[in-house]
């Protein structure tokens, strides 16, 4: 531990010329591409705790002046065409750097970062602003964050959700329900890169819910959506779309875009259409007494707007890959997850089977059937009603108490695999 006067590292002549982040990557025989560290970590000291600490990476650096500390991390990489060196440095914040500082030191750092809140320096305020974020999130003063998401100024709020995204996940899960909702606010409010920012956020505290997609039509994007209940959330190039599933989302907010900010899209009925959607899901499948994840690999393609109001055509795959078995692939025909599941448990047999609320004893259609994904009901509150419904009347009767629906890849621990036909 050390205790000294602070000296804050933004007068600081050698950790002004370094930024929070530094990378490098040096491949033997290409030293026209090669990245460097800056030459001032030259001048950064290891730090050591006590005498046994030793010399390997990862190391602590600290700067002999303004006494910040730096988090040094290198790799070696053997390759027959060329070898590969990576290097990084990263500042740390007082809260990441308290075991080396005394009780009061870190409050003096706390104190310093404070003070340039509201510096019209927007570097300075930043940064601070990152510090602040760490120190309130590890002392459990969520209120002091809450208070921070609901100012208006974008610099505040770009260094907020940055700091919040490199927060442990854990931190983040324990605290969530006082901000998640102020973070889907943001995502409702802002746009572009602050929007991009805000809802990867949003997705890594979600998890379980969110999952990673590609858009194509003529080219290919990128995405990421989020189950928020009955319905997903997602995004594609800044813009927000919403629906119960993928053939029924609606662009949010249609207004603020031009023609020309819309021309990647087709819709019909402000739902989008002539496209098609790739993404993966974990799934838990039983062989035999063994259980594994395996990933859902599902593709949806939409026709064109139709002269009846729908759409030409709607056609899904899925393709169920684990490590004990071959790959098991549906034809893309399907309009439903329901008739595609049923075709791959058909081809699992009898010595497997998925885990997911398809095939659960307490998940079903309405009366009237399904759509293509997430119609189903659960009725794992209404186990014994649900078991003993016989006729159509008496399951619309139980119907009629259920406002738990969940989505046909859904798992949750009161899973028991089907038995009533």
């Amino acid at each position: 531990m050390q205790e000294n006067e602070h000296i804050g590292f933004f007068d600081c002549p050698l950790c002004s010329q370094i930024q929070d982040t530094e990378l490098a990557l040096a491949k033997v025989g290409s030293d026209s591409e090669n990245t460097y560290l800056p030459l001032e970590i030259k001048k950064l000291q290891r730090f050591k705790r006590n005498e046994q600490d030793v010399a390997d990476s990862p190391k602590v650096l600290q700067c002999p002046h303004c006494y910040t500390f730096y988090l040094y991390q290198s790799s070696y990489e053997y390759l027959i065409n060329g070898s590969e060196v990576e290097e990084s440095l990263k500042r740390l914040t007082p809260t990441e750097s308290v075991e080396y500082i005394l009780p009061v030191e870190y409050e003096a750092r706390i104190r310093y970062f404070h003070s340039y809140l509201t510096d019209p320096d927007e570097r300075k305020k930043s940064y601070s602003l990152c510090c602040m974020c760490f120190h309130y999130l590890y002392s459990d003063q969520i209120s002091k964050i809450i208070s921070l998401l609901e100012q208006q100024d974008s610099t505040c709020l770009h260094a907020i959700v940055n700091a919040l995204y490199k927060a442990p996940i854990e931190l983040l899960n324990s605290n969530k329900e006082p901000w998640l909702p102020l973070i889907r606010k943001q995502i409702l409010a802002s746009k572009g890169i602050l929007r991009e920012k805000f809802f990867h956020l949003y997705t890594r505290i979600k998890n379980e819910q969110s999952f990673t997609l590609c858009y194509y039509k003529k080219s290919h994007i990128f995405g990421k959506a989020v189950k928020e209940g009955n319905s997903i959330l997602m995004l594609l190039e800044a813009k927000l779309f919403q629906g119960q599933e993928f053939d029924s989302m609606e662009l949010l907010f249609p207004e603020t875009y031009s023609d020309e900010e819309k021309k990647t899209f087709t819709f019909n009925q402000n739902c989008l259409c002539d496209c098609g959607f790739m993404w993966t899901i974990p799934v838990k499948m039983v062989v035999g007494a063994k259980e594994m994840t395996s990933n859902l690999e599902c593709t949806l393609e939409l026709g064109i707007p139709a002269p009846h109001g729908g759409i030409s055509y709607e056609k899904l795959k899925l393709i169920l890959k684990s490590g004990y078995l071959k790959p098991i692939e549906t034809k893309l025909k399907s309009e439903h997850f329901s008739e595609a599941l049923y075709e791959i448990q058909q081809k699992l047999g009898s010595k497997a089977y998925l885990r997911i609320c398809y095939f659960c004893q307490y998940s079903d259609y309405h009366v009237a059937g399904g759509s293509l994904w997430g119609s189903m009901y659960c009725f794992r509150n209404q186990k014994q009603d649900y078991l003993q419904a016989i006729t159509k009347e008496e399951y619309i009767n139980v119907l009629r108490n259920c406002n738990a629906r969940t989505y046909e890849t859904d798992l949750c621990p009161e899973f028991l695999l089907r038995e009533k036909p």
